[in-house]
């Protein structure tokens, strides 16, 4: 089969050989030296810019169906909601103010020796909820417990003890219980707790889209 005569008698030339084995595209040479189009490699393999880290996304539901997105401790120190707010400033405040009368107590008054100790464990709650250590989040959801486990035993022996008590104490005792629930829910439920100590925030969109396969699914079977 004949070759094509060149159009508008332009001169019948050896083509020139494509760079880096790439095909030009209708014959046409690649402008200025530039990679073509179908040898570009994906977006998706593309370097990052500016050294930014790229991370592989994936939610994990728990048990009440909320679905958690994991990242590394670094990245969730970085974002701002990643350092402790007001709400955790007061609760670390708490924490050691608790832990240091429950330790004055103790040389003063003569409390039992572990009084002391859980005193001391709770200042340095405190202090590590500050300092955004993991370990400050166990002992943070852990001890206000024993002060829930102290009222509901006092009202169980007939609220002898309370009654027994003068009117500041009742209120202390009251006082410190619902704070410890309040300090626990929300070291379990907060965002920023979960961000900070557990590295991990709620995806609302996985949610959605989890929640919406679902009623589809019933749909279906119905």
């Amino acid at each position: 089969m004949a070759e094509p005569e060149p159009k508008h008698g332009a001169a019948s030339e050896k083509e020139p050989k494509p760079k880096a084995g790439a095909e030009p595209k209708d014959g046409a040479e690649p402008k200025d030296g530039a990679e073509p189009k179908d040898g570009a490699e994906p977006k998706d393999r593309a370097e990052p810019k500016d050294g930014a880290e790229t991370y592989v996304v994936r939610t994990v539901p728990d048990k009440n169906g909320f679905q958690w997105v994991h990242i590394p401790r670094a990245a969730a120190h970085a974002h701002a909601k990643g350092k402790p707010g007001l709400v955790l400033w007061l609760m670390a405040a708490w924490f050691a103010a608790s832990g240091g009368l429950e330790i004055a107590l103790m040389l003063a008054v003569g409390t039992p020796w572990w009084s002391g100790l859980l005193g001391a464990l709770s200042f340095l709650t405190g202090v590590g909820l500050i300092l955004r250590v993991p370990w400050a989040y166990i002992l943070g959801v852990l001890l206000p417990a024993r002060f829930v486990v102290g009222f509901v035993m006092a009202l169980g022996g007939g609220a002898q003890d309370l009654s027994s008590a003068g009117q500041a104490d009742q209120v202390f005792v009251l006082a410190q219980a619902v704070i410890a629930v309040a300090v626990i829910f929300h070291l379990i439920e907060g965002e920023r707790p979960n961000l900070i100590y557990r590295h991990r925030f709620r995806s609302y969109a996985a949610e959605r889209q989890a929640e919406a396969e679902r009623q589809a699914a019933e749909e279906r079977e119905g």
